[in-house]
């Protein structure tokens, strides 16, 4: 009878190969007998053991194992714990319960593929907030530029309106001299400004067809304060403006100007030649008293001018001796303003000349303190 246990308890503890493992075997034992009988409760038969040749064989692969499987009753039979190493496989025995447990055991493999996952899954994440991140920088960055170039444009409105602005100032200032400049001294002047703010050109046009004779009475520097108080009103409007412009008939230029630093007038007449001074002169003075005809000559240079205006006294004696000293005074003066306007540095001497009596009718001359010497010969 004692004999006899170890025998059970190995068969408890042996599974049969053929349904736990999906294994093939070539091989038979050393000894084959007839199967024994099922045992009864009246008798019982001690089973037949006997080494085993059977190989292995594990997914096509040969398996070798330290214990070689045994033939039981001509069933081969490998121990439990094989299948732990064999398959990977947790096996418990419960010796009270005679109770073999059989568990897979947890895939390294799959453990390490899911922290892959998992780590992959953690960096897409973050990924994905970095683009979220990138798309909000990029759409702030777009909603700036469009701001910006909303600013760009409402800049560029402002300036126009600005820059219309100053055209409609220029006309305005256009509109103040004309109201206050049209009429100077009885001559009619039509006034008209092109330019910026920064260089204003003053275009000043005069007929001298209907307007020859005030033109002719106003002096150098009549026309010189005239042009004067026009730039003062350009540059209360415009302080740093650079004023230049002209005065002309038709096309026929009559007078250019500027300014200096300071904003005072230069006055550039465009005869310098003192023939082309004396035909200049002689066209604006030769009728200035309408009903006596004059003939206005000059001599010298640039250091030293004489002009002379030649009137036949026994034709016009009447009409002379009735002009009074200042209305004669007042031509010579124009005619000096003239000449001085072109050669300021010159000496300049007039007379009025009798070409009939060959006598001079009045003299003229400034001195070098500015004091101005003027007399009137009595007539015949």
């Amino acid at each position: 009878m004692n004999k006899q246990k170890p025998l059970l308890l190995l068969a408890t503890t042996l599974l049969a190969a053929s349904t736990l493992v999906p294994a093939t075997y070539a091989a038979t034992s050393k000894t084959k007998k007839p199967a024994p009988k099922p045992a009864t409760s009246q008798s019982y038969k001690k089973p037949s053991t006997t080494q085993s040749s059977v190989k292995m064989v594990y997914n096509g692969q040969a398996v070798n194992t330290v214990l070689k499987p045994v033939l039981i009753n001509n069933m081969p039979y490998i121990p439990v714990n094989m299948l732990s190493s064999l398959f990977n496989k947790n096996v418990d025995i419960d010796p009270k319960t005679r109770a073999v447990t059989v568990t897979d055991k947890p895939d390294t493999n799959v453990a390490a593929l899911q922290d892959q996952l998992s780590q992959k899954e953690t960096y897409l994440s973050t990924l994905q907030g970095q683009m979220t991140q990138k798309d909000s920088q990029l759409s702030q960055k777009e909603a700036d530029l469009r701001a910006k170039d909303n600013k760009i444009a409402d800049l560029e409105k402002k300036i126009a309106d600005l820059d219309k602005k100053k055209e409609t100032n220029l006309n305005d200032i256009e509109d103040k001299l004309i109201d206050r400049y049209k009429d100077y001294k009885n001559a009619q002047f039509d006034i008209s400004l092109s330019g910026s703010k920064n260089s204003v050109r003053v275009n000043i046009d005069v007929d001298l067809d209907r307007e020859k004779s005030d033109w002719n009475r106003l002096s150098s520097n009549d026309k010189k304060s005239y042009l004067q108080d026009i730039v003062d009103d350009i540059q209360n409007e415009y302080e740093d403006a650079d004023v230049e412009g002209y005065i002309k008939d038709g096309s026929r230029e009559l007078l250019s100007f500027d300014i200096d630093s300071r904003g005072n007038v230069r006055v550039n007449d465009n005869a310098k030649n003192i023939n082309d001074i004396e035909t200049q002169i002689a066209s604006d003075y030769n009728d200035y008293w309408s009903d006596i005809d004059l003939d206005i000559q000059l001599s010298g240079d640039e250091r030293n001018t004489d002009f002379k205006v030649n009137m036949d006294y026994h034709r016009y004696k009447a009409k002379w001796d009735n002009l009074s000293d200042s209305e004669v005074r007042r031509l010579m003066e124009k005619i000096y303003d003239e000449i001085q306007g072109q050669y300021p540095d010159s000496e300049i001497v007039g007379t009025i000349y009798d070409s009939y009596g060959r006598k001079n009718l009045a003299t003229y001359s400034v001195n070098s303190r500015g004091s101005v010497s003027f007399s009137r010969v009595a007539a015949y």
